[in-house]
């Protein structure tokens, strides 16, 4: 069977849901269908809009835009206070001083993030999302895979 790499992708919803008061069921690849779902919490997702891969060794510094979203069910006022508090969580995360060691879904290896650094503030991000409250955060993630 083929090894299964850890992506940047996968290691960027794994350094989200390491952040403080992120649980396992606030962030992922794409944002599920049921607001219901997330409602009460928020969801977090990221793209990769740049960044660096080591010439001579498999580590990697991409950049990372998590868009932190947030609903109230029945309403058309955004929950701006709720989506800016999960950007903030993933800005704080950028603090913790000591390498992370995580565990990615359909991976073969680990991924060890030395270090994350915030790049620019958390914005609003406006669009055709109706009630939704969006704010976007860009983080760049320094980290290398681990074989399991």
């Amino acid at each position: 069977m083929a090894v299964r790499y850890a992506t940047a992708e996968a290691v960027a919803v794994a350094w989200a849901l390491a952040a403080p008061d992120v649980t396992a069921d606030m962030a992922g690849e794409t944002l599920p269908r049921n607001n219901a779902s997330w409602s009460a919490s928020g969801f977090i997702t990221p793209t990769i809009v740049g960044g660096d891969s080591g010439m001579n060794y498999r580590t990697q510094s991409p950049v990372v835009t998590f868009q932190c979203f947030a609903n109230t069910p029945n309403s058309d006022v955004p929950p701006w206070n709720k989506a800016r508090q999960l950007a903030e969580r993933l800005r704080v995360a950028t603090y913790r001083r000591v390498p992370i060691l995580l565990g990615l879904p359909y991976s073969d290896e680990k991924a060890k993030v030395n270090s994350a650094v915030v790049r620019g503030n958390p914005r609003k991000t406006f669009g055709d999302f109706g009630g939704y409250a969006v704010y976007s955060t860009d983080i760049q993630l320094f980290w290398a895979p681990i074989a399991q």
